[in-house]
């Protein structure tokens, strides 16, 4: 059952074409704007998974590429306020576009979400309070 919620999240997080993105952070002095994918938020008890992008303003440099975003798939611990990747994909253009450059689908270790105000937090809080 694993294997296939992964393989959906996969396929959700290849498409753009379908994702409601949704503005939840803009830093301009990193250069960066973040968005959640509403509908892809799916709870099972404490914990939430759900699509997140990262959009870079100008290119960054990750084991020889050169990208304008990432999309991440994130489980949240919504009793704990803890997070982990599950999936993430970075892509050559802006929003998720241009092809995939680099894919990792290997679940990243519990993380407590860090302090007020950061990025994680604020994509814990739009997991587990909506």
């Amino acid at each position: 059952m694993w294997k296939s919620f992964l393989m959906a999240f996969l396929t959700v997080i290849s498409t753009s074409v379908l994702a409601e993105w949704t503005k939840i952070e803009k830093n301009n002095s990193e250069g960066i704007t973040r968005y959640v994918d509403v509908t892809t938020i799916q709870r099972n008890k404490n914990k939430v998974r759900m699509v997140n992008l990262i959009d870079y303003q100008t290119k960054r440099e990750a084991l020889d590429d050169k990208f304008l975003s990432i999309k991440v798939v994130q489980e949240y611990d919504c009793n704990a306020v803890k997070k982990r990747i599950l999936a993430f994909n970075t892509y050559h253009g802006n929003m998720g576009t241009g092809g995939v450059l680099y894919r990792d689908t290997s679940p990243n270790e519990w993380k407590i979400v860090s302090s007020p105000g950061s990025s994680g937090l604020t994509l814990w809080e739009a997991a587990c309070t909506k």
